[in-house]
């Protein structure tokens, strides 16, 4: 009785144990900063080679937490950035995408 109690134990502290992970071992631990981080740099890039502007993480990043379904995707950010940008130079006013203004630079 005294051997299968310590098994099970010993079982349950191992399963446990293989889900956390660290940074000292090695293994990276899941965020969910990595995808997005990785999404706003591909927006980044999209915007950079659809009209030569570069907004920054944090702009794209705001973009996409409003939510709106045709701005889900990389390539429509970039596009409604570039548009926005276009706009803004016209009308000499602060490019804004749905209420957000857009922060970047030109190459």
């Amino acid at each position: 009785m005294k051997r299968s109690v310590i098994g099970i134990a010993l079982s349950s502290v191992l399963f446990i144990s293989g889900c956390v992970t660290n940074e000292s071992d090695g293994v990276k631990k899941s965020s969910d900063e990595e995808p997005r981080s990785v999404f706003a740099a591909s927006a980044k890039n999209f915007t950079q080679r659809s009209c030569k502007f570069v907004p920054t993480a944090k702009t794209v990043l705001e973009i996409l937490d409003l939510g709106i379904p045709n701005l889900s995707k990389a390539a429509a950010i970039a596009a409604a950035i570039c548009k926005a940008v276009d706009e803004g130079q016209k009308g000499g006013t602060v490019p804004r995408v749905h209420g957000v203004a857009v922060s970047g630079q030109f190459l």
